[in-house]
């Protein structure tokens, strides 16, 4: 069970990390659910590492403005699955160069 978790932790911090340059203070937040995720670590999910987990979550909704689709600007979409889950997102090319979440 401890390594469907520590598998589960991964592919969310595989998925966040695309949206890193977005998040204030990304590295210091994500440092504790990183450590959770080393090989020899010891998997503690104490109420630190919750509270990193859902404030990179709120982060997500807060910083990423979303936006109405363009047909005409780049678009790509980003995937991830896993046994119990699949996770989609669309994003689009903006005038400043960055990404916003549709």
């Amino acid at each position: 069970m401890v390594i469907e978790m520590v598998h589960e932790l991964q592919r969310f911090l595989d998925l966040i990390s695309f949206f890193r340059r977005f998040l204030p203070r990304f590295v210091e937040i994500a440092k504790l659910l990183y450590s959770l995720s080393k090989k020899y670590a010891t998997f503690d999910l104490d109420k630190y590492c919750i509270a990193a987990f859902k404030q990179l979550k709120l982060s997500l909704i807060i910083f990423l403005v979303l936006q109405l689709y363009d047909s005409r600007r780049q678009t790509k979409l980003h995937t991830n699955a896993s046994s119990v889950a699949l996770a989609a997102l669309l994003l689009q090319k903006q005038n400043s160069g960055g990404s916003c979440l549709l």
